[in-house]
């Protein structure tokens, strides 16, 4: 089974956050503009990438449902703090070799923490689980899969060395654009002036897919991070 998981991650997918697009224009305007992704991504915040394909969907929903009902984050279980409250007004820089990648980040350290730790759940438990063949386990380590020195096979597969990377670097952004070096103070000294946090409630995660490099990424399907309202009502 982790065999199966691993070798079905691909670029091609992702999980995210999508805030809503009506308090976005503001970000669109930017993103237009400077953000060479624009035409590929919607606004969004990631969780993990790279993905499954849509055929894991159904399981992966199954698995998140389960693991959100368990897992404790101070003394809660972590899916008692959703919907979260969500702020991202703090202007982050992330420095490239020619450009500077602006990203706005939530600053509350509450809702950041909640965020950290439901990235920390989501990657343990379908990339290192075990108990459920986790993609990045020990097991299909050992066996030589995922194997590389962070490059990219030919057929948008992703090397468990990268994945490990990402999770340890992980901060919750939603990326604006990208800058060149000589730039990027100015611009982001001139954005800040003025600028209006966006808010918004994270209830569920996204399940992002595109069929080919040339395709935008599309949202296929999503995961509710609360309790159902439905079944509350069925069982009152």
């Amino acid at each position: 089974m982790a065999d199966k998981w691993e070798t079905s991650l691909t670029s091609q997918a992702a999980l995210v956050i999508l805030p809503p697009l009506s308090q976005l224009s503001a970000v669109q305007k930017i993103r237009k503009e400077h953000d060479k992704a624009y035409s590929k991504w919607a606004p969004h915040v990631t969780l993990l990438y790279p993905f499954l394909p849509p055929s894991f969907l159904e399981q992966v929903t199954k698995l998140i449902d389960q693991g959100l009902g368990t897992v404790m984050h101070k003394g809660r279980v972590l899916r008692e703090y959703f919907p979260l409250r969500v702020r991202l007004s703090s202007m982050q820089n992330s420095s490239g070799s020619k450009y500077v990648t602006l990203q706005l980040m939530e600053v509350d350290e509450e809702a950041q923490g909640t965020l950290l730790a439901l990235h920390s759940f989501l990657h343990q438990k379908l990339y290192q689980g075990s108990d459920v063949g986790g993609v990045g386990s020990n097991k299909s380590a050992s066996k030589g899969k995922g194997k590389g020195k962070g490059k990219q096979s030919g057929n948008g597969k992703k090397t468990t060395k990268e994945i490990e990377s990402r999770s340890q670097s992980f901060h919750p952004h939603l990326t604006l654009g990208q800058w060149p070096q000589n730039q990027v103070d100015k611009e982001m000294h001139r954005m800040n002036e003025g600028w209006i946090p966006i808010e918004f409630e994270v209830g569920e995660l996204s399940m992002m897919w595109r069929k080919d490099a040339d395709a935008p990424y599309k949202a296929i399907g999503s995961i509710t991070l609360g309790e159902p309202e439905e079944e509350e009502e069925r069982t009152a």
